[in-house]
């Protein structure tokens, strides 16, 4: 199985960041970024979430989005959930 193209999008600046935090919340994928993406599972089983391939993809893009800088909103969490809130 190959990796989603909303978690395969790079992250090289705080632009990006945002713009793939956008892509995983439109496409039902958010998580909480300190969750360890190999632990998550589908609500109700025990299947994964993510697939093997983008366990190593997520934990890549999340440590990247914690490199940078987050002025308005002190970690991609914060702007994770400001998102969330907009979307609900």
């Amino acid at each position: 199985m190959s990796v989603r193209p909303e978690i395969a999008a790079p992250i090289t600046d705080l632009p990006s960041a945002m713009a793939w935090v956008d892509g995983l919340t439109r496409a039902g994928l958010m998580f909480h970024f300190e969750d360890s993406p190999d632990q998550i599972e589908h609500a109700g089983s025990a299947e994964p979430f993510f697939t093997p391939e983008e366990w190593p993809v997520l934990e890549d893009r999340v440590a990247t989005m914690y490199a940078l800088d987050w002025p308005e909103h002190g970690c991609p969490i914060g702007y994770a959930l400001e998102v969330m809130g907009e979307d609900a």
